[in-house]
């Protein structure tokens, strides 16, 4: 049975890199990151909801992205006992490995509404034209006539073989 078969690109390495299968749940919280290969773009969106803009660092470190969050409690005293809380609060880190050549540089961030949006400019794929010509069997080249500092000349040959030399 044939499958089908996706071209591999210089984002795939990232998805199995970048997983928080290290990060439990008990450490805090996890950003929730998707990565997409978009125009020439590499964006990666983190889901930071309750982050303050003043609470977001990204950056590159080697080649990898960089993302630090830090979402904390609300100031506002609740009444009441807590009986179930899944909201995690603390720092959170994600480190996100990059395709060699991207560039750092053209990187620009944005938080909207929860969601933090990095794109940063793949680079360009190296492509060349190669000219394809008409196979031609390469032909045993006949040894060329040599000339020893000695000499003037060698002697011509036929088909019979050497000419004689006569004196």
């Amino acid at each position: 049975m044939a499958g089908k078969h996706k071209e591999l690109g210089p984002c795939d390495e990232i998805r199995t890199a970048s997983a928080p299968e290290t990060i439990t749940r008990s450490l805090g919280w996890v950003a929730p990151v998707e990565i997409r290969q978009r125009a020439g773009q590499l964006v990666v969106r983190a889901d930071l909801p309750g982050v303050a803009l003043e609470d977001v660092s990204v950056r590159t470190d080697g080649e990898q992205l960089v993302i630090e969050a830090e979402r904390r409690p609300e100031r506002e005293q609740i009444e009441g006992e807590v009986v179930q809380s899944e909201r995690g609060y603390g720092r959170c880190v994600r480190r996100i490995p990059m395709p060699r050549d991207v560039d750092v540089n053209s990187a620009i961030a944005s938080l909207d509404n929860g969601v933090l949006e990095i794109s940063l400019t793949l680079p360009a794929r190296k492509t060349r034209v190669i000219d394809v010509r008409r196979h031609e069997p390469i032909r045993a080249a006949r040894p060329s006539p040599t000339r020893s500092p000695d000499s003037q000349s060698i002697p011509p040959t036929d088909r019979n073989g050497p000419t004689p030399v006569r004196h």
